[in-house]
C-alpha cells in the first residue's frame, strides 16, 4: 500500500504544487515575501525597480522580522562553519537559540546552507530560493501523508485525495505558507500517519516514528502549535480507538509526546530559560481581557445570552423531531439560533468570524481588487480572520454525513476557543496568559479533512433517498445560520463581497435544500468543489519575486556596510520605523540598535524606555516607537549607536555630523555614544544618574551586592583583543580597583573569567554587563555557554539512543518469538 500509494500521492501533490506556484517551478522565481522593504528607505528611492510593493502587506513578519534573523544565521554559517547561538546584530545581543521562531535546530533550515555558493560570498537571493523550495517540499510531504493518513482511517483514495487537498492547501496551511506555524504545521500529517499506526497495534515503529515527528515539529518555531498538536493527538486517539482499548494506544502517544519534548530540548530548554527575561509575560500582561472597548456587564450579559443560545440549540438538535416536515423546519431554526449565538458573542468582545468559516472573502481580500476590511472593533488581519476557514460545501457534507459525531463535536469545541468567545476567552486568559487562544485554529484542518474525507466515503455509500434526504436537512440548517449572518454583516461591513466560489456554494446549498437528488458521483463532484474552493482564498497570496527585488543592495547599504567593515562596534539606530524597518539590515550583515526579536529582552526595553521617559511611560512594548527616543539626552549615547539613519528633513541634535546624504535620506555620527567597552572606578547604584553625566565616566550597577573599593582606579584602558559571536577577549590596564563594562546584554548564558579565573559579572545600568578588575594589567574573557542548549543536546541524544535501542531490542524480541514458533513440533503448521 505505502509504495503504490505513496507513490501517487506525491505524483499529485507535486502536480498541485505546480498549479499552485507556477513562478517557481517555470520561471525560476521565490515565493518568500521579501518585498515589503522595497516599500520602504532606502529601497523605495534608491534600487530601480518598476513593480508595486508589497504583494501583500500581511506577510510583513516575514519579510522585516523572520527573513532577516535567518539571513543572520545562515551569513555565520557559511562564513564561519559555525552554528550561532547568539544574535549581536540587534539590541545588546540577543540569543538565537532562545528564540523558537528562529527555528535554529528545524533540519529544514539547517538544509539552507547547501542553496548558497561555496566559494561565493554569501547571497540572501539563495536564501530565499532555498526557503521556497523547502516550503515546497514541506507542502508535498505533507499533502503526501495527510493521504495516506486518511487512506489508514478508512477513506478510498478519491476521497482521501479531496481531504489532503484541504489540509495541505486548504486555508491556515497556506494563509501561513512558509511561516512558523506552516513549518510546525506541515509535519502533523505524518505524525497523525504514525497515530494510525499505534490504532492499527503497529507498535514500535509507529511509536518512534511519531515521536521523531512530533520532536522535530517542536523545533519548527512556533512551541504553541506544537503543543497543541500534541494535546490533539491525544483526543484523536481518545475518539478513534474503541471503548476498553484505549488505554494502550493512549500510553503509547504520551510516550512518544514525552520523547519528543526530550529530544526537542535544545531548543525548548534554551526557550523556556529566555522566556523568563523576555518582555513576552509581560506583553501578554498587558493585553486587556476585553478584546474591544466595552464594560464588563456588556461582555458577561451578551457572553452568557450566547453560551444560552449555543446550549439551547444542541439540545434542540438532539431531540429532532420525528416527522420530516417538522424536522425540515426545526434545522432551519437551529441554525438560526447558532447565528444569533456568534452575534451575541461579537457583541461581547468575540471576533466576529463566524461568517468567515462559510465565505472566506466577504469581507474582502488582500491582494485581490477586493479592498480587506475587517468588522467594525475586529483589528485582525485577513490571515488571522480566516485561518479556521471551512467553507459552505465542507460545513455541507460534514453535516449530511451519518456517524461522525465525535469529531464534529470536537471541531465546534476547537472554532469556539478560536473565536475570542466571551467568558470563554476571559478564562483561557486568566489560566493560560503565555496562550493565544485563536492559535488552536492550526487543528482546523486535520478536523476539517478527516471530515470531508469521511463524509464523501459516507455520503457516496449510501442510498439515493438517504442521501437526498441528509443534504436538504444540512443545506436547510446552513442556510438558517448564512443568511441572517449575511444580512447583518452587509450592514457592519465597510465592504461586503461574495465571490464566484461564494456564488456557485450558494447555489449548490440551495439546490440540496429544495431537495436536489445528488448521484454517487455529484457526491465526489462536491467534495472536489469543497476542496477546491477551500483553496481559493490563498491562491497566490505569496509574491512571485526574481533576484532583483529580494534585498538588493543600495547606495546607503553600501555606505553603511563599509562602515561596520572598519568599525566592528557599529550599531546603527534608525529614526524612523519606515527606514530599515524591523531587522531589514542584518541581511546585509549590518547590526541595528533596535529591532524584533519576537521575545524582545525585557531589561533592555525597560532600560531604554524608561531612561527616556522616567516616570511616564509603561515598561510595554506596544509603546515602543523609535520617534520616542531623545537623541541629545545620555541614556541615548548608552546603546552605542554612532549611525543614525533619518529621513531627509529630519534635524539632528547640533552635536552630531552628517557624514552621508541621498535625495531622501541622512547619515549622521554620534560622536557621543559610548564606547562599547571601558573601565571605570565610579559606581553608582541608581539608575537615573544616567541622565546626568556622559555613560563612560560611571557604571550604574542595579542587582545589589557591591562593595565599594577603598582604593578605586583613577586611570586605565581597555581594548577588544579578539571578539566572535560567541566570545570577547578584553585586556585591561587600570591603576586601582575598577570596573570592565561591556555594553552587551546581559543574559544568562554569558560566563566571565579575569586571568582564567571565574568572574561574577553583574547586570550595569540594568541591561549590560560589568566585572569587577583588580589593578593591574588583566586579560577578561566573556564566553556564551548557555547551559540548556548543552544539556539539552545530552538529554536529546540519550532518548534518541533509547528510542533506537528499543527499535533493535523489539525487533529481537520479535525474531526471537518467531524463530521459536517455528522449530516447535510441527513447526508454523501446527500454529496455524
Amino acid at each position: 500500500m505505502w509504495s503504490r500509494e505513496g507513490l501517487l500521492a506525491f505524483v499529485g501533490a507535486a502536480l498541485l504544487a505546480m498549479l499552485l506556484w507556477p513562478a517557481a517551478w517555470f520561471e525560476g522565481q521565490s515565493i518568500w515575501s521579501t518585498d515589503k522593504v522595497l516599500a520602504l528607505e532606502p529601497w523605495q528611492s534608491e534600487a530601480d525597480l518598476q513593480g508595486t510593493y508589497p504583494h501583500n502587506a500581511e506577510l510583513g513578519d516575514q519579510d522585516v522580522y523572520i527573513f532577516p534573523q535567518l539571513a543572520f544565521v545562515q551569513r555565520h554559517l557559511h562564513e564561519h562553519g559555525e552554528l550561532p547561538l547568539w544574535n549581536t546584530g540587534i539590541y545588546g545581543g540577543v540569543p538565537i537559540d532562545g528564540n523558537p521562531q528562529v527555528a535554529l535546530l528545524y533540519p529544514f533550515h539547517l538544509a539552507l546552507l547547501l542553496f548558497q555558493s561555496r566559494d561565493g560570498p554569501f547571497s540572501p537571493w539563495r536564501l530565499s530560493l532555498g526557503l521556497t523550495w523547502l516550503g515546497i517540499l514541506r507542502f508535498v510531504l505533507c499533502a503526501v501523508f495527510a493521504f495516506l493518513w486518511l487512506r489508514r482511517v478508512g477513506a478510498g483514495r478519491f476521497a482521501a485525495m479531496c481531504g489532503a487537498a484541504f489540509v495541505a492547501a486548504g486555508p491556515y496551511a497556506s494563509l501561513w505558507r512558509l511561516h512558523t506555524p506552516e513549518q510546525v504545521f506541515s509535519l502533523v500529517p505524518i505524525a497523525m500517519y504514525f497515530v494510525e499506526g499505534l490504532l492499527r497495534q503497529r507498535g514500535a515503529r509507529s511509536l518512534v516514528g511519531l515521536a521523531l515527528t512530533l520532536g522535530v515539529s517542536h523545533l519548527g518555531g512556533y512551541p504553541q502549535t506544537s503543543m497543541l498538536f500534541c494535546a490533539f493527538v491525544i483526543v484523536y486517539v481518545w475518539l478513534r480507538a474503541e471503548r476498553g482499548a484505549r488505554s494502550r494506544p493512549l500510553f503509547q502517544v504520551i510516550i512518544a509526546g514525552v520523547f519528543s519534548g526530550l529530544m526537542a530540548l535544545p531548543s525548548l530548554w534554551p526557550f523556556l530559560t529566555y522566556l523568563a527575561e523576555s518582555g513576552v509575560g509581560h506583553l501578554r500582561a498587558a493585553m486587556p481581557l476585553k478584546p474591544r472597548p466595552m464594560s464588563w456587564a456588556v461582555v458577561i450579559g451578551c457572553g452568557l445570552a450566547a453560551w444560552a443560545a449555543l446550549a439551547y440549540a444542541l439540545r434542540w438538535s438532539r431531540a429532532r423531531s420525528k416527522e420530516p416536515d417538522a424536522a425540515d423546519k426545526q434545522v432551519v431554526l437551529i441554525g438560526l439560533v447558532v447565528a444569533a449565538a456568534f452575534w451575541l458573542a461579537y457583541l461581547g468582545g468575540g471576533d466576529g468570524q463566524g461568517l468567515h468559516l462559510l465565505f472566506a472573502e466577504v469581507t474582502g481580500h488582500p491582494v485581490r481588487e477586493l479592498p480587506y476590511a475587517a468588522l467594525p472593533g475586529v483589528l485582525k488581519p485577513f490571515i488571522e480572520v480566516n485561518q479556521d476557514h471551512l467553507g459552505v460545501l465542507l460545513v455541507l457534507l460534514a453535516l449530511a454525513a451519518p456517524g461522525l459525531g465525535g469529531m464534529r463535536g470536537l471541531l465546534v469545541v476547537v472554532l469556539i476557543v478560536g473565536s475570542a468567545f466571551p467568558l470563554l476567552y476571559q478564562a483561557v486568559r486568566v489560566g493560560m496568559p503565555l496562550l493565544e487562544p485563536s492559535r488552536v485554529a492550526c487543528l482546523v484542518p486535520l478536523i476539517g479533512g478527516f471530515l470531508l474525507a469521511m463524509s464523501i466515503e459516507s455520503l457516496a455509500s449510501m442510498a439515493t433517498d438517504e442521501r437526498r434526504a441528509r443534504l436538504a436537512r444540512a443545506a436547510r440548517g446552513i442556510w438558517g445560520f448564512a443568511l441572517p449572518g449575511l444580512v447583518v454583516t452587509g450592514f457592519l461591513a465597510k465592504h461586503f463581497f461574495l465571490g464566484w466560489p461564494d456564488a456557485v456554494a450558494l447555489l449548490v446549498l440551495a439546490l440540496c435544500a429544495f431537495g436536489l437528488a445528488v448521484p454517487r458521483w455529484g457526491v465526489r463532484l462536491l467534495g472536489v468543489l469543497a476542496a477546491a474552493f477551500a483553496i481559493w482564498p490563498a491562491y497566490r497570496f505569496q509574491p512571485a519575486l526574481t533576484e532583483a527585488e529580494v534585498y538588493p543592495e543600495t547606495k546607503t547599504i553600501r555606505f553603511l556596510k563599509r562602515e561596520a567593515a572598519k568599525d566592528p562596534d557599529l550599531r546603527v539606530f534608525c529614526v524612523d520605523p519606515g527606514v530599515f524597518d524591523g531587522n531589514a539590515l542584518l541581511v546585509h550583515g549590518i547590526p541595528q540598535t533596535l529591532g524584533i526579536d519576537g521575545m524582545d529582552p525585557y531589561n533592555y526595553l525597560y532600560l531604554v524606555l524608561s531612561l527616556n521617559y522616567p516616570g511616564q511611560v509603561p515598561p510595554r512594548r506596544d509603546a515602543w516607537t523609535t520617534s520616542m527616543f531623545r537623541l541629545e539626552r545620555p541614556p541615548f549615547d548608552l546603546l552605542s549607536s554612532r549611525l543614525v539613519v533619518a529621513r531627509k528633513g529630519w534635524v539632528p541634535p547640533a552635536h552630531f555630523k552628517i557624514v552621508h546624504e541621498t535625495p531622501t535620506l541622512v547619515v549622521a555620527e554620534n560622536p557621543r555614544a559610548a564606547p562599547r567597552v571601558y573601565v571605570t572606578g565610579k559606581v553608582s547604584t541608581n539608575i537615573l544618574d544616567v541622565l546626568e553625566r556622559p555613560p563612560e565616566d560611571h557604571v550604574i550597577l542595579t542587582g545589589g551586592g557591591v562593595v565599594a573599593s577603598a582604593s578605586p582606579m583613577q586611570q586605565g584602558s581597555a581594548r577588544v583583543v579578539s571578539r566572535s559571536l560567541h566570545e570577547k577577549v578584553v585586556a585591561t590596564e587600570i591603576d586601582g580597583d575598577g570596573w570592565l563594562v561591556v555594553l552587551d546584554g546581559h543574559l544568562r548564558g554569558w560566563h566571565a573569567t579575569v586571568d582564567e579565573q571565574p568572574a561574577k559579572h553583574h547586570a550595569a545600568f540594568g541591561a549590560f554587563r560589568a566585572v569587577p578588575v583588580p589593578s593591574g594589567v588583566h586579560e577578561v574573557r566573556f564566553v556564551y555557554r548557555p547551559t540548556g542548549f548543552v544539556a539539552g543536546w545530552k538529554i536529546a541524544l540519550a532518548s534518541l539512543i533509547v528510542l533506537i535501542a528499543f527499535v533493535f531490542l523489539r525487533r529481537a524480541r520479535v525474531a526471537s518469538r518467531d524463530h521459536h514458533s517455528s522449530s516447535a513440533p510441527g513447526g508454523a503448521d501446527d500454529a496455524e
